[in-house]
Formats: structure tokens, C-alpha cells, sequence
């Protein structure tokens, strides 16, 4: 028989709470994503998400407003969800290339219209649906605008 008899309750207690500690380490830090698809993942969730909370207030025309930087506003005030000329201006006025397809024009968009931008050789676009060519481009320039400042922290 032996008479050493090893205590491993100390070792073990050590182990669980090195654990806890490295698993409440990598819930705080956040993955942050590495290319321009997954950025602009992450910009999709957040902006359609508040164009969905502003859509429910009837607000939309003063989100896209206060989103907007000074120079590319419109002088008078003006709705930037409906008004395709105040839409276009803000669009040359940031200096965006544009796309729209109306809706049937994309094989993956048959019932409503579609806008998107591209940087580089990547194209980014709104979803598919959407209701009107004014509102589809006025997403557009949200997700341009966010898209472009999440790429600048790059």
C-alpha cells in the first residue's frame, strides 16, 4: 500500500479559475472583422437596423438628414426619402457611383428595386425589395456613409 497520498483539489481549483478568467477575457474582446465584406456585414446589421427603427417613428427623412455630413445636405430642408433630385444631389455631393435596378432587372430582384455602390472591385448594395427607387438609393448613401468610416479604422 502507499502512504503518499496527493491533493489535486488545489491544482484543479487553479485550472477552473485560469478558465473562467480566459473565457470571460475573449467574451469582452470582440473579433474584429478583416475584410471589406465582413465590414460591411457588420455596417449592413447596424444600419438597416435603425432604418427599420426610424421607418416604425416615420422618421426616416430626418435620420438620413442628421446621418449626413454638412456639405452634402440640402440647403433647404428637404425629404431625403421621397425627392429623387435632393437624393441625387447628396449622391454627386459625396462623390458616390451609383447603381439602381428597377424591380424584374436582376434575376435575384423581381419585385422591387435594388441600389448599390462599389469601392475597388467590390460591390456592395441594399437589400432586395426595397420599396421605391428613392428609398432604395436613400439607404444607399446611409450604408455608403457608414461603410466608408468603418473602412477608414482600417
Amino acid at each position: 500500500m502507499t502512504t503518499n497520498i496527493v491533493d489535486f483539489s488545489k491544482a484543479k481549483k487553479k485550472a477552473e479559475k485560469a478558465s473562467r478568467v480566459a473565457a470571460a477575457r475573449s467574451k469582452n474582446q470582440k473579433v474584429k472583422p478583416s475584410t471589406p465584406n465582413e465590414i460591411f456585414t457588420e455596417v449592413y446589421e447596424k444600419v438597416v437596423g435603425r432604418w427599420e427603427e426610424y421607418a416604425i417613428k416615420n422618421r426616416l427623412s430626418e435620420y438620413v438628414e442628421a446621418r449626413l455630413p454638412k456639405f452634402a445636405r440640402a440647403i433647404a430642408p428637404s425629404d431625403y426619402i421621397n425627392d429623387l433630385n435632393t437624393i441625387s444631389n447628396v449622391e454627386q455631393r459625396l462623390g458616390m457611383k451609383v447603381v439602381v435596378f428597377s424591380p424584374g432587372t436582376a434575376t435575384f430582384n423581381s419585385h422591387g428595386w435594388l441600389a448599390g455602390f462599389h469601392r475597388g472591385t467590390d460591390i456592395f448594395s441594399t437589400p432586395p425589395g426595397m420599396v421605391s427607387e428613392a428609398n432604395a438609393r436613400a439607404l444607399n448613401i446611409l450604408l455608403w456613409l457608414e461603410f466608408e468610416d468603418a473602412m477608414k479604422g482600417v
